[in-house]
């Protein structure tokens, strides 16, 4: 065969594959913007209660103040962090015995 057919099969197929790596990326676009807002609108619901959030690499408990723009803002004893919600594993709320005082000991 002439080596411009095989140049041509091989542009088609690169533009092919080109173009199923585009939608790849449209779709996990669309589903990444999907999940952050869900996100947001579950945070939302722990706004001024104590939590324990687990990053992928950390554990913070505090009181969350406010969420914007896919940042938190807590409040941890006497300073305050914020968090790219991106990186949140976890969100619950400090667990308390029957008498409604703190848990001591958490077991996850």
């Amino acid at each position: 065969m002439n080596t411009a057919i095989y140049i041509c099969i091989c542009y088609v197929m690169a533009v092919r594959k080109e173009k199923e790596w585009q939608k790849y990326i449209i779709k996990k676009i669309k589903k990444k913007k999907e999940g952050v807002i869900e996100m947001n609108e579950i945070i939302k619901n722990f706004i001024g209660k104590e939590c324990l959030i687990y990053t992928f690499r950390a554990q913070i408990s505090g009181v969350i103040e406010s969420l914007e723009n896919n940042w938190i803002s807590i409040k941890t004893g006497n300073s305050s962090e914020i968090i790219n919600i991106d990186y949140i594993s976890r969100i619950r709320e400090y667990p308390k015995n029957k008498k409604g005082k703190k848990k001591s000991f958490i077991i996850d």
